[in-house]
């Protein structure tokens, strides 16, 4: 086992050592200075002065072969978390982690996701495969066509082509895109509509009801965990967030229909649709 160092060891915050502040979640890098120096030029946009909630000693190597491997996956060991693919191996216990990378390149992206993901959980979120253009999602699997539908609106309204974190009730924009693409928005949106790309239909927006949106969340959320407690978390976490606003499919040809014309559509089919608010009960003082 790979052994977990004290953050007294890790040097002081610096390029030297950059923490990344993504969907809220801060974590401290800390190794080879040439790795350091080329991670916090790729993630300039999500650097953060502020204290880390979680630190990580990273270092060049061979990654041990975790359970899951070779495909990415996280297993426990008492306290500590094992984080595993073919490329890396990580162990993080509590506040404190040490990784060994193949590269500080795709191996580092791959176990940026993995332990997003999971800390992501202990906030009450989760990683989606989709685009997220304002407040609107657009989940889908592989070859929905998310990057070409980002590729149309407007620059600087996608947070991402690939993965967004859903933190009720927010999206928040990610440095995870499409073929390895440098992301650099950090914003924020209030989650408006889910709209599920659907390549395979005459084009339209339809309303669907939340069981079937629900499942079609669930084929795109990212979870890397294969335990029955996390599985009953993650459903019932998609549900409140299916449940919360309107949900529909999209279908569009990307060669006729300009951003302009689909954002107009979208706001006739959202807002005949509204999801009704719950009206408060209103108690006298002596009930």
């Amino acid at each position: 086992p790979l052994p977990v160092r004290s953050a007294a060891a890790l040097p002081r915050p610096s390029m030297s050592s950059p923490t990344l502040q993504i969907a809220g979640v801060r974590i401290r890098l800390a190794g080879p200075l040439d790795w350091m120096s080329e991670i916090a030029v790729r993630y300039e946009p999500y650097l953060s002065g502020r204290p880390a909630d979680l630190e990580v000693e990273v270092e060049p190597g061979d990654a041990p072969r975790g359970k899951e491997w070779p495909f990415p996956g996280v297993t426990s060991k008492g306290r500590t978390l094992i984080l595993s693919r073919l490329d890396f191996f990580a162990e993080i216990d509590g506040r404190r982690g040490h990784a060994v990378l193949r590269d500080p390149r795709m191996a580092l992206d791959s176990f940026l996701r993995v332990l997003l993901s999971e800390r992501l959980a202990d906030r009450g979120g989760f990683l989606v495969h989709a685009t997220a253009i304002g407040g609107r999602l657009f989940p889908g699997v592989s070859d929905a066509d998310k990057s070409t539908l980002a590729r149309l609106a407007p620059p600087g309204s996608v947070l991402s082509d690939e993965l967004v974190a859903v933190v009720r009730p927010h999206l928040h924009g990610t440095p995870f895109w499409g073929s390895y693409a440098r992301g650099t928005n950090t914003d924020r949106r209030r989650l408006e509509a889910i709209l599920f790309l659907d390549r395979h239909r005459a084009e339209c927006v339809r309303a669907i009801s939340a069981p079937d949106a629900l499942a079609r969340l669930l084929e795109c959320v990212v979870c890397f965990r294969d335990d029955e407690c996390r599985a009953r978390w993650m459903l019932a976490e998609a549900a409140r967030v299916v449940g919360s606003v309107s949900c529909f499919t999209l279908s569009y040809d990307a060669r006729k229909t300009g951003y302009r014309e689909l954002e107009r559509r979208l706001r006739i089919h959202h807002n005949g649709t509204k999801t009704p608010r719950r009206k408060r009960r209103h108690h006298s003082r002596g009930a």
